[in-house]
């Protein structure tokens, strides 16, 4: 970089058009408007980000309860099949 003074910085391999005042007018705003495109980006991923996140909730509550079901019968289930093992091939008496 090349400092020209305390106030104006100018990139080295830049013309001389930035070394005069309406230069680093044209510099600044050329600087602003690629902020505002960063901004603009910048928001459009928070928002993503927001929609990504909103997802869930209800629509995942199916699933849920069907997986809450599934565990009851497959417990039940066990439960059954332990009482039958137990009694007819351990000969353990109910009570």
């Amino acid at each position: 970089m090349i400092y020209l003074s305390t106030a104006q910085v100018v990139p080295s391999g830049t013309s001389d058009k930035y070394c005069s005042s309406e230069g680093l007018d044209e510099m600044k705003m050329e600087l602003e408007g690629s902020m505002a495109v960063i901004e603009e980006e910048g928001r459009r991923e928070i928002e993503k980000k927001k929609n990504e996140e909103e997802l869930g909730g209800v629509k995942t509550l199916p699933f849920i309860i069907a997986n809450e079901i599934s565990e009851r019968f497959a417990t039940e289930g066990f439960h059954g099949n332990m009482i039958t093992y137990l009694t007819l091939e351990l000969n353990l008496p109910l009570w």
